[in-house]
């Protein structure tokens, strides 16, 4: 039989169908077929893991591989007994755990690391002053302008003080000020006041100091760190940015054929663990662009390839960090870029009442001259403030969009600095020497140990696979790639929609045939869709008209939408009109179409699965764990005009299935100070629909929060999450437990294992760190701990480390490590071990969906068939 495509040049054309010599050929008639666009996971541009297909090619976590790990022990080659309460019948288990390439394995669960942190001793004879510093005429926070008046006043400061140093507006110094102190100066011809207030004055001794948590005491560490960033610059890096981190100019290489110089450097910084302080120190890499923004600017508008030229500048420019190269090399947040002003037109009135251009402003305080008089500035805002910035002063800081958006590229630019693990401990040796001898730590009595922490850690066991026939397999990534679906969801004769245009029809007859072979191999069912067939995608509203037109016609909604898209911009417009009538949706971008083969189709099918409900496989998770737990995951991402909070809960006893939500809030606003109680609520609403009965534990993962915001979290986040239970639970005589662990992934600790020949190498999975380098060990209530969920083959691997700030349940700390490890392996867009546990991910997801396709997408209108699916991935 044949297929025949709705054209619009009104001809009929009819083309075979070879899916296989078993499948029948099939009728279509004239309806129209589903474009085929790009997936959520593989939206170009996104910082997002990546979709099935795409982690064949190229992903963040796709260096990892449980092929090669370095030398440790393991009992019973890292097998856990099955449990009955959570996974059916006691079933001999498989080990399937794959052998190290190149280390030997033998029967401990130990292993030896090597960290990148010294053990760092202050005297307790110190004694340290804090005191307020005002200038006026008020600067504002210029950096530039207050360290070159501070500059000039330094030895006036150094008769009084004697020992000191300063921090923004604030001064430390060993030397007890009775009486404020008031200096005169002058700097480019303007005269300024210096006030240094005795009545701010705090004390701090190194005893309080060595006893003191960080979070208790930000301020005390925040002047240990002060310190140590003088002694960097004693040394001969050079800082670049706003965050502490140093720079070897003289060592910077060209990366060919990406524009960019990738520069070595270090960053440092002080630690309060139960076992003492500590300096940890870490070698990194910055990207600084060979051009200018203004360069990249002007490359956008002289482009024949590019329509929409001032689009583009915004969409690469706008809400990105740029680099001041004057001054300080500050960052900088572009809020907008202004191009009916320019250096010469644009004016503002300094602190003296004086209204001057930015073209002289830059002149007179960084002796810079403007060459493109017509260049357009960039908007960014200084302590609230809106500041103009002229675009020829400015570098793109890290890599450029367009080197982002192209996966072999971006590739290259990684691969061009990337240490493996030896290299980078011999890169943090060598230039420890340096740093730990600067004269700035010896003037205040920091000693740091020559030698790095030496510690013992444990291997957590993989978790177990649930399977279907009530037996268990343990979870790793050969088990999982090969593993059929076990909760798997049909796609039923036309009940589902294929949309491509007119020059695809041969892919989309190729799509549907990969589909068909792949679903034998996972145990799933593919039957004939519906097919919509545009003449192209640059007609959002006929796709809309014949999509609600074919609604009308059918039996019943479509399970899901699988769009072939052939140009990445239309990603956002096609996933509204999907979201508006409530449709899933499977984005396949144009790239992956023409190199659809058995394996992308595998994993998009598995992708697809997840997002009707259905699950790839479930864990076996501990007896211990109650069967009415709900884990909780929140993540927000600022990378647009408003920050978006992805919001996700379990609400099924596997806890495989998840509520999914988005919040909308200011942009950059970290902690989510309200809205929080109304979806938990909602997310409570749907488990007891589904389950009869309450959740008996939260478990909530709070993703992307640093450590001094812990106590924020708490008091703004967890209270309303209080709220919601003790609303919900007012008349229950026995009120749930809950449990807070918050996530950082942006840590300078790293760890180190020596292989069998001498070489040190990355951790394997499951290593974890609860013990000596940690800032609470003893408690069931407060602790924390560094876990290495994934194995890594390329570069150093980073660990995550988990803070459980509160748990009133009887869970002990050996069962809250074992469930975080396996979670990290329960995230369904990923044959194996990810960094963070899957209700992180999943949270990541949404904001990050949101933030693609727009902030004012009515999720709270979406019905249970999609809200109560991974819907997002």
């Amino acid at each position: 039989m044949e297929r025949r495509g709705n054209f619009q040049s009104g001809t009929n054309q009819s083309r075979q169908y070879g899916i296989s010599q078993t499948l029948t050929q099939l009728p279509i008639g004239n309806q129209q077929k589903k474009p085929y666009y790009k997936e959520e996971e593989s939206y170009k541009g996104s910082s997002r893991q990546g979709n099935y297909q795409n982690y064949q090619q190229v992903n963040p976590e796709a260096t990892f591989s449980q092929a090669s790990q370095p030398f440790y022990k393991q009992s019973s080659q890292g097998q856990r007994p099955p449990n009955n309460n959570r996974g059916g019948n006691n079933q001999p288990t498989f080990d399937s755990r794959p052998k190290a390439s190149q280390f030997s394995q033998t029967k401990s669960s130990q292993v030896k690391l090597i960290t990148n942190q010294y053990q760092l001793k202050l005297g307790n004879e110190l004694s340290v002053y804090q005191y307020d510093i005002s200038i006026t005429p008020d600067v504002m926070n210029e950096a530039f302008l207050i360290n070159n008046i501070l500059r000039g006043i330094k030895k006036r400061i150094e008769v009084i003080f004697g020992l000191y140093v300063i921090s923004g507006r604030s001064i430390y110094s060993t030397h007890d000020l009775e009486d404020n102190l008031v200096i005169e100066t002058e700097f480019q011809s303007m005269k300024y006041v210096v006030l240094i207030s005795a009545e701010s004055k705090k004390y701090f001794s190194g005893k309080s100091i060595t006893n003191s948590k960080m979070e208790d005491n930000n301020v005390i560490f925040n002047l240990i760190n002060i310190i140590i960033k003088q002694a960097f610059r004693d040394t001969d890096l050079r800082q670049i940015g706003k965050q502490p981190r140093f720079f070897d100019i003289s060592k910077a290489v060209n990366v060919e054929g990406s524009g960019l110089q990738a520069c070595p450097g270090f960053r440092a910084s002080a630690f309060s663990y139960q076992t003492g302080l500590a300096l940890v120190l870490d070698s990194i890499n910055k990207f600084i662009s060979n051009k200018t923004c203004y360069e990249r600017i002007q490359e956008i508008f002289e482009s024949e390839y590019i329509n929409d030229k001032i689009n583009k500048v915004l969409e690469e420019f706008k809400f990105k960090s740029v680099i001041g190269m004057w001054g300080n090399k500050k960052a900088y947040i572009v809020m907008d870029v202004i191009f009916d002003k320019n250096p010469l037109t644009m004016y503002f009135v300094d602190g003296n009442g004086k209204k001057m251009s930015i073209a002289e402003y830059f002149s007179t305080t960084y002796k810079l001259k403007i060459k493109e008089r017509k260049q357009p500035l960039f908007m960014v805002k200084i302590n609230g403030k809106e500041c103009y910035l002229p675009t020829e002063f400015c570098t793109i800081d890290g890599v450029p969009q367009q080197i982002r958006e192209d996966p072999m590229k971006m590739r290259n630019v990684l691969s061009s600095c990337r240490k493996n693990p030896d290299q980078k401990f011999q890169a943090i040796q060598d230039f420890s020497k340096d740093l730990f001898g600067q004269r700035a730590l010896q003037n205040w009595g920091i000693e740091i140990a020559p030698e790095p922490i030496h510690i013992t850690s444990k291997i957590l066991p993989l978790p177990n696979i649930a399977l279907a026939n009530g037996g268990f397999q343990n979870c790793d990534q050969k088990a999982l790639r090969n593993l059929p679906v076990q909760r798997a969801k049909k796609l039923q004769q036309e009940r589902w929609i294929m949309v491509y245009d007119n020059r695809n029809f041969n892919n989309a007859n190729n799509v549907l045939q990969q589909f068909q072979q792949a679903s034998r191999q996972l145990q799933m069912s593919v039957e004939d869709p519906l097919w919509i067939e545009l003449e192209n995608f640059n007609r959002p509203d006929e796709f809309e008209s014949q999509l609600r037109n074919l609604l009308k016609k059918s039996k019943g909604e479509p399970s899901i939408i699988v769009l072939m898209l052939t140009n990445d911009r239309q990603y956002k417009t096609y996933k509204n009109i999907c979201y508006n009538l409530n449709l899933i949706s499977q984005v396949i971008s144009s790239k992956t179409v023409r190199k659809m083969n058995l394996s992308v189709a595998t994993n998009l099918l598995k992708q697809i699965n997840s997002k009707l409900g259905g699950d790839l496989y479930n864990i076996g998770f501990s007896k211990e764990l109650s069967m009415n737990t709900m884990l909780i995951g929140i993540d927000v991402c600022h990378s647009g005009p408003q920050s978006i909070v992805g919001f996700c809960a379990s609400i099924n006893k596997d806890m495989s299935q998840y509520y999914s939500e988005k919040l909308n809030q200011k942009r950059g606003q970290e902690i989510v100070d309200k809205q929080l109680k109304d979806a938990l609520k909602r997310a409570m609403s749907c488990f007891y629909d589904r389950q009869g009965d309450n959740p008996e534990h939260f478990i909530i993962y709070r993703d992307g929060v640093g450590d001094a915001m812990r106590r924020q979290v708490l008091q703004k986040e967890i209270s309303q999450f209080k709220e919601a239970i003790n609303e919900t639970y007012n008349l229950a005589k026995k009120k749930p437990f809950i449990t807070v662990i918050i996530v950082n992934k942006r840590i300078t600790q790293r760890f180190f294992v020596e292989d069998g020949s001498g070489q040190l190498a990355n951790p394997p999975s499951g290593c974890l760190i609860d013990e000596q380098i940690v800032e609470n060990q003893d408690s069931n209530i407060e602790y924390d701990f560094y876990l290495v969920p994934q194995n890594t083959t390329q570069g150093c691997v980073l660990p995550t480390h988990f803070y459980v700030a509160h748990n009133n349940s009887p869970l002990k700390k050996e069962t809250i490590e074992q469930l975080t490890y396996d979670l990290c392996h329960y995230y369904f867009n990923w044959a194996g071990p990810i960094k963070v546990p899957a209700p992180c991910m999943y949270a990541h997801k949404i904001a990050e969906l949101y933030m693609n396709i727009g902030k004012d997408v009515p999720t709270k209108n979406l019905t249970s068939k999609v809200y109560e699916v991974l819907h997002f991935l």
